[in-house]
Formats: structure tokens, sequence, C-alpha cells
């Protein structure tokens, strides 16, 4: 653009004034923090003017700048910053400079809990499962599903017994963002475990009484089961598969009933704890009126003379033959 200037013959009426701006440099400012969990920002920008030599810009917005988890995050000036002029005409932006946040990861060890699950019920026959572990101690912008398992976070069984689920430190990791949040992770692990309980299985024999007749006194009939009892096809076989100790119980007292049981064909022991009891079988000694006659009849020679003696015992054999008895001859 060009202008004409007059000039007058007055010395004093030719002035020629000239504006211009000067150039001012614009710098967004940068910050380094540590990871919290928590956004965190950086705000404001600088200028290259001369301490005490202030500039202020109507309209300059900065982007970016601002994040929750490490790393880098620019911080710059949007677009038309450049050629703005200052408040006052007399500054003009001729250069930008971009700044930056930085959040640092957590450097201080951190320790994370994990707990397997326990569980399972007595002996059933069927599979018993326990999966699965609970977390604890997880520090701030970590959740559950941040932690990763490269193992089985399971077990199975169907037999008694108890069976670990073999989680170990080695296992657990932090992913993603929070394995850049925190670079120091301990892991204290617990394992888990599945416990499957023995039944209680409760066998036991018929009481029985009857009075002495010089013969053993038997009961042998099926076994009562109690308890918590056997599942599906397992089991106690019937009173004739049965191992019987009662072959001496004659004489007058009391015996147990002894026994011992056969099982069904699959039963696994290793899942039952079996007692046994015995029941209790009397035999009666003989009442008053019950009570044996003996005879005993001597016989002199040569003049026979004939006695006769009677015993009553509480209880005995089965009645004796009569006895006869030959006496030595009589001295004068």
């Amino acid at each position: 653009m060009r202008k004409s200037l007059t000039l007058s013959g007055d010395e004093d009426k030719n002035v020629v004034k000239f504006y211009y701006y000067k150039n001012v440099t614009l710098t967004a400012n940068s910050d380094t923090k540590t990871y919290n969990g928590s956004e965190q920002s950086v705000d404001g920008y600088t200028t290259n003017l001369r301490e005490g030599t202030t500039a202020s810009f109507d309209g300059v917005t900065l982007n970016g700048g601002k994040g929750t988890n490490a790393g880098d995050y620019a911080y710059t000036f949007a677009d038309g910053t450049m050629g703005k002029v200052s408040t006052d005409n007399n500054y003009i932006v001729t250069e930008l400079n971009p700044g930056n946040l930085h959040i640092s990861p957590v450097t201080n060890e951190v320790t994370i809990t994990i707990t397997g699950h326990k569980g399972g019920e007595k002996y059933n026959g069927e599979e018993q499962t326990v999966e699965g572990y609970d977390v604890s101690g997880l520090p701030s912008g970590v959740s559950k599903d941040d932690i990763a398992s490269n193992g089985s976070a399971e077990v199975k069984a169907t037999d008694a017994g108890t069976y670990p689920m073999n989680l170990n430190e080695k296992q657990f990791s932090l992913t993603g963002d929070a394995a850049k949040n925190y670079t120091n992770v301990k892991f204290v692990v617990t394992d888990g475990e599945l416990k499957i309980d023995k039944r209680a299985v409760t066998l036991t024999s018929e009481d029985g009484h009857k009075n002495y007749d010089g013969k053993t006194l038997q009961r042998r009939t099926n076994l009562k089961v109690g308890g918590d009892g056997f599942v599906g096809n397992d089991g106690v076989l019937a009173k004739d598969k049965l191992t019987w100790y009662d072959e001496n119980n004659i004489l007058p007292g009391t015996y147990e009933n002894k026994f011992k049981p056969a099982y069904t064909e699959g039963t696994n022991l290793d899942n039952y704890e079996v007692t046994l009891k015995f029941g209790e079988l009397v035999v009666n000694a003989r009442s008053d009126k019950d009570k044996y006659q003996i005879t005993v009849t001597a016989k002199s020679t040569p003049s026979p003379i004939t006695a006769t003696c009677t015993l009553f015992l509480a209880w005995l054999i089965p009645p004796l033959p009569t006895t006869r008895v030959q006496p030595s001859p009589l001295k004068a």
C-alpha cells in the first residue's frame, strides 16, 4: 500500500511518526508430577519480555497439558495465536513454544495381596469346584481388572481330600496403564483350596438276648446304616455277605455282636469315615426253677448200699447221664 505525504513550508508541522509492534515469543508452561490416580494438569504461559515488562493478549487458548496416567502430555497454543497483538498494541506474537506435562510412575514398592478362595462340601459322589480369588491392598487407580494371571485359579475334584489351587506370586502382574503407573509391585499370595470331607457312616449290628441253653447266641441281621450314610451305589452288603464272630457266645454273660463288613463293588472307603458299633448279646443264667438236677447213685459190694445225692446248679452244661459209683468193701 502506498500513501502520499504532503510537506508544508512550516517545519514544525512536518512531523512523521512511525508505529511498529515489538516481536514477542509465547512459551507454554511445563511441569513434572508423580502419578496419584487423579487427573493432573499444567496451566499458563510466559513471554520473553524482560523482567518487569508485561504484555496481555486477549483470546490466547492452550490445548492439552493434562492427564491421569504416567506419561507425557503436550501443552500447545491453539490455532490463531500466531500474529495476535497485545491489548496495548505494542507487541505482536511472532513465535510459539509448546509446553509439556510429564507424569512420572510410582517407584516405591506397592504390595497387593491375592487370597485364593476356599470351599467344598462333604463327599457327594459329584465333582466339586472352587475358583477365583480376592484382591486387597490395591493402590489408587488400580482395580482387580488391571491384574493379569497367566495360570488357572480353579480346582476340581470328586473324592474326599484337600486339593490346592496352586496360586503363586509369579503368575500375577499388572497390565495396561496400571503397569505404567506402578513399576515396583509385589504380590503376596495365599493359595486357595478345595476340601472335600469324608462322610461319617455308622454301621450297627443288632442286640439280642436269651436264657442259657448250651448253644451260641447269634443275631445275624442286616446292619443299620447311620450318620451321613452312603451315596449313589456305595453301601454295605447284606448280612450273609459279612463275616460274623459269634461262635462262642454260649455261657451266660454279655458279648459283642462282632462283625466284619463287606461293601458293594466300587465303594471307595477313602470317602467315608466308617465306625462300627457292635450290638449287645446277653446270655442269661437259668432261673431257680430251671436249675438242672444231677443224681449220683453209689452201690456197695457185696452188700450194695444205694445212696442218692441230688445237686442243684445255677447253670451248667445240659443234663448229665446217671453215674454209678462202686464203693470199696466195708471194713469191720
